[in-house]
């Protein structure tokens, strides 16, 4: 079984909202108060909003 494919290359470090059906990246910004301003602004309403790690940014595991 595979997982769900998520298109954000290109979108490193910043915050994006991704369309639910499409998971392609619908908006974009660099913090999550400006992305929630341009998601309502855009009447975007069934989007999944997530950072997107850069690069080389340390994989985090478990709950610390």
């Amino acid at each position: 079984m595979q997982g769900r494919v998520l298109h954000v290359e290109g979108f490193e470090g910043k915050v994006v909202a991704i369309d639910m059906t499409t998971d392609h990246v619908v908006a974009s910004a660099n913090s999550f108060e400006e992305l929630m301003l341009i998601v309502r602004s855009l009447g975007i309403s069934d989007a999944m909003v997530l950072r997107v790690p850069e690069v080389d940014a340390p994989l985090r595991v478990g709950l610390g």
